[in-house]
């Protein structure tokens, strides 16, 4: 008999030990979706400050690209037209013949730009041009790395 009241004691214990183990379980598993609930929220709103941020900047890169392809066509523009102009200067003379203006000239060793022949004033604005491009294109450069 008193071995009933033992085994009988000893299952109440166990059904109470079993019945905490559940509820605590069940209140680690709330706690637990809980704080995975706040992590999936938190990354949410994460990324979608991340994409926001990143749109903007494609769009300012995007015009960043579109006021460098404007300022390089302009600048195309302008050397070519001055090209055109440069054509109308006289030709530079073959060799051997005797140059007319340098040696009339007080200061014959520099030679402004009123004074280039053609070709030669044709290969400055290309030099130019190109250097200007390149200023335009190092600008751009910059201004996407830096993110203004």
């Amino acid at each position: 008999m008193i071995w009933l009241r033992v085994i009988g004691a000893l299952a109440v214990c166990a059904a109470l030990v079993w019945g905490g183990y559940r509820a605590g379980a069940d209140s680690v598993q709330v706690q637990w979706d809980a704080e995975k609930l706040r992590d999936f929220a938190a990354y949410n709103e994460a990324m979608r400050v991340a994409r926001e941020k990143e749109q903007a900047m494609a769009t300012e890169a995007e015009n960043e690209r579109k006021r460098t392809s404007e300022k390089i066509n302009h600048l195309q523009h302008t050397a070519d037209a001055l090209r055109a102009e440069l054509r109308k200067r006289p030709a530079r003379p073959t060799p051997g013949s005797v140059p007319t203006a340098p040696a009339t000239e007080p200061d014959a060793r520099w030679c402004t730009p009123d004074r280039l022949y053609s070709d030669d004033a044709a290969v400055a604005v290309w030099f130019a041009e190109r250097a200007e491009t390149m200023k335009a294109l190092l600008a751009e450069c910059r201004t996407l790395y830096e993110g203004q």
